[in-house]
């Protein structure tokens, strides 16, 4: 790997970032299909006139240089699913007529970059930017499968994703690493895509939203699913969504939804610690992606007060300090604008749970200077900036530093 990037030299360390992405809009998921479900796939809705503005592959250009209007993004994203259901829907758009936001960009940063779609493109855009190691996510996929009713259209959805994603690791699976979707609407199904995820397709981890189908996954009926990725030794990722979350339920406007996106973390950590499932899952490792993490130290306050106070009406035992779990088995993942927030968190909650993600190329990351704006952070050690990107994430993701892992 190269020994410079665009913040001048790099670490003599493995850089390993836990959240980025991809567009997935031409990964044709319905191909993978049986011909009885093909119908029922969820599709994407392209206008093929000049109605919607910028079409085709034009798209892909025009919106890496901020040109999309409110055609683009009303049209050429919305997808139609088990002939019933559009994304973005109602839940996501806002106001009287249910407007879309426009798309945006900040100049300098990158957006919507060839990297998302190509695997060897992608190389060269880590390369810049200084990470060694990627941890993938979808756009779309994910928000498409929260949607999904029926269980055989959710499987062949979540096989077509991870295959796809599988493929575009190809050209360097080490340093690229995928994450699977499972059909959380069948256990035993998502059971058996856990483990074909892990042992025929080698993904990096597998991919849940704190609720699925306005119920919360710390609970015991996905206990199936946790044990299947203790056995495998595979990290669970709590991914922000956009479907069934707290905000797009209550929230009525697009950029509240939007701006409280992620605001069924707190939810979640508290319910995976206090409802006892990180306890009956010792070796699980678990970590909240793309959700902020300024929030912590005063969960974990709370969170201990709480157990202290109202011993009698906690769900489980909780054989620790909330805070102990953090770098064992429960890990959160900061972006690099949140580094100043670092040294606070380290001392509240501790060092070892800290992880970095990218959030490459979403509009509002700050890629390619994400790697950059933690090394050149004056407040934090030498020391710190090592865990965090990458000590921290090797654990999380059990990533040999020397070149090989799992």
């Amino acid at each position: 790997m190269p020994k410079d990037y665009i913040g001048g030299k790099r670490p003599d360390y493995l850089t390993i970032d836990s959240d980025s992405h991809v567009t997935e809009y031409k990964a044709e998921h319905w191909k993978h299909f049986p011909d009885d479900l093909k119908p029922f796939a969820p599709r994407e809705f392209v206008d093929s006139t000049e109605a919607t503005g910028t079409k085709g592959d034009n798209r892909d250009k025009a919106t890496a240089k901020g040109e999309t209007s409110a055609k683009d993004v009303s049209y050429n994203r919305t997808w139609v699913i088990e002939h019933s259901k559009v994304f973005p829907n109602a839940d996501y758009r806002s106001g009287p007529f249910g407007l879309l936001p426009t798309a945006w960009y900040q100049e300098g940063e990158w957006a919507n970059r060839e990297g998302e779609r190509d695997g060897n493109e992608r190389l060269k855009d880590m390369d810049i930017e200084g990470v060694d190691v990627t941890f993938i996510f979808g756009n779309m996929s994910q928000n498409i499968l929260c949607l999904i009713d029926n269980p055989e259209v959710a499987k062949y959805w979540c096989e077509a994703w991870n295959n796809w994603i599988a493929g575009f690791c190809k050209p360097d699976p080490f340093r690229i690493r995928g994450t699977a979707l499972i059909p959380l609407h069948d256990v035993d199904m998502a059971v058996a895509e856990v483990k074909r995820a892990a042992t025929e397709l080698a993904l990096g981890g597998i991919y849940i939203p704190a609720q699925f189908k306005r119920d919360w996954t710390w609970k015991e009926k996905y206990y199936p699913i946790y044990e299947a990725c203790q056995e495998l030794n595979i990290p669970i990722a709590l991914h922000q969504q956009q479907q069934f979350g707290v905000a797009h339920r209550r929230l009525d406007n697009v950029f509240y939804k939007h701006l409280f996106m992620a605001a069924d973390a707190p939810y979640s950590v508290a319910g995976f610690i206090a409802n006892g499932t990180l306890d009956t899952f010792p070796n699980l490792k678990v970590c909240w992606v793309e959700q902020g993490s300024g929030w912590l130290p005063w969960l974990m306050d709370r969170l201990e007060e709480h157990i202290d106070m109202f011993p009698q009406f906690v769900p489980d035992s909780v054989n620790r300090n909330p805070k102990e779990y953090f770098g064992k088995q429960a890990f959160i993942a900061f972006e690099p604008e949140e580094i100043d927030y670092v040294p606070f968190l380290e001392k509240k909650v501790g060092p070892d749970g800290l992880v970095f993600g990218t959030d490459y190329s979403h509009p509002d990351c700050i890629s390619p200077r994400s790697v950059q704006n933690i090394l050149d952070f004056p407040e934090l050690s030498d020391e710190s900036k090592k865990r965090v990107l990458s000590d921290n994430p090797a654990r999380l993701w059990d990533i040999n530093v020397n070149g090989n892992g799992h």
